[in-house]
């Protein structure tokens, strides 16, 4: 999981129109320079692209797709709003949720753009599901 034979840079992908990782702001934007320089942030999601694109291939040179990720990371004393990005296709699942008491949930699936609650000081992992 979350293995790759090339180091994310957060380019795009060759053959591609998406970046290998992009980090997002609460709103799901991508962030800027000047968020990373905000220090009241305590909200950040990591969009981990599965896209093989011509860079990703096996060793009989065709395409090696993954599984696409985001993780969303609160610090914050409350809950945040986080609204989910939207790469073609698919529903996001949720995979695991801190805040949750059993830690691991393969729990409800959310639409590309919805707005979720991301508990305060807490991680959730979704994984794309096309």
């Amino acid at each position: 999981m979350f293995h790759r034979s090339r180091h994310f840079e957060g380019t795009h992908i060759p053959g591609t129109e998406v970046k290998d990782v992009t980090w997002l702001r609460p709103d799901g934007a991508e962030m800027a320079e000047a968020d990373w320089k905000n220090a009241e942030a305590r909200t950040l999601g990591l969009l981990l692209s599965g896209e093989a694109g011509l860079m990703h291939l096996t060793e009989a040179g065709e395409q090696e797709t993954d599984d696409t990720f985001c993780l969303l990371f609160n610090a914050a004393h409350e809950d945040v709003a986080f609204t989910l990005p939207t790469p073609d296709g698919g529903r996001w699942q949720a995979q695991i949720d801190t805040a949750d008491e059993l830690g691991f949930v393969e729990g409800p699936s959310f639409a590309r753009g919805d707005r979720i609650t991301l508990k305060a000081r807490s991680l959730q992992l979704l994984r794309l599901v096309r």
